[in-house]
């Protein structure tokens, strides 16, 4: 008798570890790819900054040479 609950109890400690890894992975995986998203974003707003940048010194100069 006491061997079968062993046997049991190991089989609900592996099973409620499975669901525990499973679990943390996923929640690693979505962190990441809200990480890479933010990246992504904040990444592509500086390249933004830097053309409305180039395009309004470009037309300062235009309105410089124009004067």
């Amino acid at each position: 008798m006491p061997e079968s609950s062993l046997v049991i109890n190991y089989f609900i400690l592996t099973i409620y570890s499975m669901i525990l890894f499973i679990f943390f992975q996923h929640n690693r995986v979505h962190d990441e790819d809200e990480k890479r998203e933010y990246h992504y974003h904040h990444h592509y707003h500086q390249i933004q900054i830097k053309l409305l940048k180039k395009k309004r010194k470009k037309l300062q100069t235009i309105a410089y040479c124009n004067k």
